[in-house]
């Protein structure tokens, strides 16, 4: 068993059928032939959705009771199980419990989620986020496969008469509500992707995406229909690459999310070499200090090594913003000592680190933060340093000093 379970949610009136081509191949047994996907488990989450509930019905049960007792023991029929349509968030709470009881031996669990299904996974990550309930698993990403996440037009045929179709009419205030807040927390995933059926007939453009903002809430198109999205007809269908490639980022950022220190130990020592420490050594900053900056420059590197080409791009814009807060300090002609000139700009990177060092990218954190400030000392010059009695002769002897 592997750390991370993918889970495919099916929309409404679907079921395990969702996810099956023609050739009789389900899209995670799909997935699961890329050699790079063998760390995740796949599963389904099946739930009752029916537009009229007629098998398995109050009444149906009655009748079959009634035929029951004047029937002959050989032609009883069997008593219907009672299942009916229940509202979305009733069916992410039965979602929650699958994971719970199903899933628990998982640390990680990404959500891949069609129509209606991508609804369901939404109200759960938003009940976890706003913390309505305990999950102990990590949510690492979430992709919605042709999702009305504004609502759907056809639904208004059904809603008379189906409590889901009607969530899904066009500017219900439940589903506006559950979208509101998915704007404000779906941004704090590591990972999110709405795939979008360029021929889909049953949700719109503008539903396709919670919010028209390409950075936050990224978005692709596939040639397919509303059904067919949902069922590739192999490995090589467009739907499957862009789901694989979401895939492998969920991967790669949770590994980076929770990069281990086990190394550190090793590198720490190592960094008294790097001209970043040997600037605070020469400015005599306080020692706590030193080892939190070799900390920081440690998982700065670590990320930035591993980050996509377009991540590394976002990083280098934070690190001039977090270049700017320094010389903002540092060059305000303060008495601050080295000590309290460190202190005073990693405790300004913590403050700004939702405001205006706020990043993109989800697994950069304040500590990454300050590690990339340190990567800037790192260089042999004076653009980041923490005395101005501190020359780039002192840090040339220094370092011959350490070498010998």
């Amino acid at each position: 068993m592997n750390n991370t379970a993918v889970i495919f949610i099916h929309g409404f009136t679907g079921g395990d059928a969702t996810w099956v081509n023609e050739k009789g191949v389900s899209f995670p047994q799909l997935l699961e032939t890329f050699p790079e996907l063998s760390e995740l488990d796949f599963h389904e989450f099946v739930y009752h959705t029916q537009i009229l509930n007629i098998k398995n019905n109050p009444a149906s049960k009655v009748v079959a009771g009634i035929l029951n007792k004047v029937l002959p023991s050989k032609f009883k029929i069997k008593t219907p199980v009672i299942k009916k349509n229940t509202p979305i968030a009733e069916i992410a709470q039965e979602l929650l419990t699958f994971v719970k009881y199903e899933l628990s031996d998982y640390s990680n669990i990404i959500f891949i989620s069609h129509s209606m299904g991508g609804l369901i996974s939404k109200n759960l990550i938003v009940d976890v986020i706003e913390n309505e309930v305990a999950l102990e698993h990590d949510i690492i990403g979430y992709c919605s496969l042709a999702t009305p996440h504004k609502g759907s037009i056809p639904s208004i045929l059904m809603a008379p008469f189906n409590i889901n179709a009607k969530e899904m009419k066009p500017l219900d205030r439940d589903n506006n509500a559950l979208n509101d807040k998915w704007i404000e927390h779906g941004v704090k995933l590591d990972k999110t992707l709405y795939v979008r059926a360029k021929s889909d007939e049953v949700v719109d453009v503008p539903s396709s995406i919670p919010f028209n903002d390409n950075k936050k809430f990224p978005f692709d198109v596939v040639e397919a229909d509303h059904t067919s999205i949902c069922k590739p007809s192999d490995a090589s269908d467009r739907v499957c690459k862009v789901v694989r490639k979401f895939l492998l980022d969920c991967i790669s950022k949770a590994k980076l999310k929770n990069t281990s220190m086990e190394n550190f130990a090793e590198e720490s020592s190592s960094y008294d070499k790097e001209v970043f420490v040997i600037k605070l050594m020469l400015a005599k900053v306080d020692s706590l200090l030193i080892a939190d900056a070799k900390e920081s420059f440690f998982l700065a590197e670590i990320i930035e090594k591993q980050a996509s080409k377009s991540d590394r791009k976002i990083i280098e814009d934070l690190t001039l913003r977090v270049l700017s807060v320094y010389k903002n300090i540092a060059g305000a002609g303060s008495t601050l000592t080295s000590s309290e000139l460190v202190s005073k700009i990693h405790e300004r990177i913590m403050t700004n680190d939702k405001h205006a060092l706020d990043c993109a990218i989800k697994y950069v954190s304040f500590m990454h933060k300050k590690g990339f400030l340190h990567q800037k000392a790192n260089q042999e010059n004076l653009t980041v340093n923490w005395s101005k009695d501190v020359s780039l002769a002192d840090i040339e002897s220094y370092r011959d000093l350490v070498n010998d």
